[in-house]
């Protein structure tokens, strides 16, 4: 049967719509894509604001055919976005982060567009609604579980994603690719004296890739006195200091020689406890930090660890009284894995 006029027409421009994509081994090579970790609407300050920057986070493939990266926010100028892997928060070929100012934010819906172009020309694009909620404050005492929750737009309900892609188990939320500071944050950046406590399963701790800045150490930790990294030039910043201090219990192969250490803002030096810890992987253990501003003004951190079922010891396992030369007086709480495969479960944070 014979092809009719607009059936004929529809067939050439398919065609040539065909044959003007680039070719690589003489197949069509198909556009960029943007692949959103968190979804295509998210919320920040529902809760309140725990540092200075929100964080949309995702990448974009095929990443070595991946010319640039750029993202505007409410139609404004364009911004460059740096791809991974950067051996720093950039963790995969192609993983993005947006960091973007929250005063530079409007109240309720802004447009955050996402575009990437290849080396061909060929342009992908993604919008995602940031919806803003300047007013609130995160209350204190706090509890979350990442138990049970449904999907991953209820986790950003309950804590701020500031690094990493993160999937949800029935044990809790768990590191997808173990990487540089995978971080989760909590609370306000007016937070003073409080102790966070936090359900971790260890699952493994590969090696760092070589040459990274976290070269020979893996732990899992809590942040205290937080407020968003430093400026730095970079794109997204990797300057973490200053806060108050990061508490941080490290990972060894010998796992009965783990040990806590406190770790403030350069130049200060890490205090590491005098003891040595043993745990066992896919086993459950509470972490807990604290941090106190002491009657004479110096602030005071420390930290523990025990065996979910096991009962709460009553000594610390290091504690630091020195008064970091860039220590913040206020700050929220962050739970950190860095180059480690760990699963968060309950949190619970507490005023002092």
């Amino acid at each position: 049967m014979g092809e009719t006029r607009r059936q004929l027409l529809t067939r050439i421009g398919v065609a040539a719509a065909a044959a003007s994509l680039p070719r690589l081994g003489g197949a069509a090579e198909a556009p960029p894509r943007i692949e959103i970790w968190y979804g295509s609407r998210q919320h920040f300050g529902r809760l309140g604001i725990p540092q200075r920057w929100v964080n949309v986070l995702g990448a974009v493939s095929p990443a070595e055919r991946i010319a640039q990266v750029s993202y505007a926010l409410n139609g404004e100028k364009p911004v460059m976005l740096s791809k991974g892997p950067d051996l720093y928060r950039l963790a995969g070929p192609g993983d993005f982060n947006v960091e973007i100012d929250y005063k530079t934010l409007k109240e309720g819906e802004n447009a955050l567009r996402i575009e990437a172009k290849d080396r061909h020309g060929m342009v992908a694009t993604e919008t995602v609604t940031i919806v803003f909620h300047p007013s609130r404050r995160w209350p204190l005492p706090y509890e979350a579980d990442f138990r049970g929750l449904k999907d991953l737009e209820a986790v950003t309900g309950v804590t701020q994603i500031v690094d990493g892609k993160w999937h949800l188990t029935p044990d809790g939320l768990r590191t997808s690719d173990p990487y540089y500071d995978r971080v989760l944050a909590f609370g306000d950046m007016n937070w003073t004296n409080y102790s966070m406590t936090a359900e971790v399963r260890f699952h493994a701790f590969p090696g760092p890739r070589q040459g990274g800045p976290g070269f020979g150490v893996n732990h899992a930790g809590i942040g205290l006195r937080w407020r968003g990294h430093a400026d730095d030039g970079l794109q997204p910043r990797v300057q973490w200091h200053p806060l108050g201090a990061a508490t941080e219990f490290t990972l060894q192969k010998d796992l009965t020689q783990c040990k806590w250490r406190i770790l403030p803002g350069p130049p200060q030096k890490a205090a590491y406890a005098a003891e040595t810890f043993a745990i066992d992987l896919n086993r459950n253990y509470w972490i807990k930090g604290e941090v106190t501003t002491l009657a004479d003004g110096r602030n005071r951190y420390r930290n523990k660890i025990w065996a979910v079922g096991d009962p709460e010891p009553s000594a610390w396992a290091v504690e630091n009284h020195e008064q970091p030369v860039d220590d913040f007086p206020s700050g929220s709480a962050l739970l950190v894995a860095h180059i480690s495969e760990v699963t968060f479960g309950r949190v619970r944070i507490e005023p002092v």
